[in-house]
């Protein structure tokens, strides 16, 4: 012990499961048609963001009229709750820049729920293989969403 020193001097881990936006808890955004810039910073200090669009299930619970829940299909690797409906997905992301700056070209990211390494036999077993716009602590995305296609329809935007 160190004198005058408290005896937790950091904070544990809190791994919580409603992520603030812009200072709200489950935010909503009524969009047009077209493409939109977003900037996105994680501010997270201790989990990873594996941000994906997929269109709601209207026959789902509701919020201020908006459906809430992604229709869920059973996961190849068969864990439980499922993935996303693939076929329910929404548009890709196109990145064109990070914490680093602006890339060199546009990345398309499409919608991709986690995967995961499950050969014991590799040096990265329980690895995440596949993912989506996937951002770690103090990461930032500059990205372009192209609503077009989505007219009408709610979109959720799923970690």
């Amino acid at each position: 012990m160190i004198p005058a020193t408290p005896n937790n001097p950091t904070p544990g881990e809190a791994f919580m499961d409603t992520p603030i936006v812009n200072g709200t808890a489950y935010p909503y955004l009524v969009v047009e048609p077209k493409a939109y810039r977003f900037r996105i910073l994680s501010a997270a200090d201790d989990r990873f963001f594996n941000l994906q669009w997929y269109v709601a299930d209207e026959t789902g619970n509701l919020n201020n009229g908006f459906p809430t829940e992604v229709r869920m299909v059973p996961a190849p690797d068969g864990r439980e709750g499922g993935i996303p409906d693939p076929a329910t997905a929404g548009p890709s992301w196109i990145q064109i820049g990070t914490e680093g700056g602006f890339l060199p070209k546009p990345v398309v990211v499409p919608n991709q729920p986690v995967t995961w390494n499950r050969d014991p036999t590799t040096f990265n077993f329980g690895n995440v293989e596949d993912h989506s716009l996937l951002l770690g602590t103090a990461e930032r995305a500059d990205v372009i969403v192209d609503f077009t296609r989505y007219a009408g329809k709610t979109l959720i935007l799923y970690n």
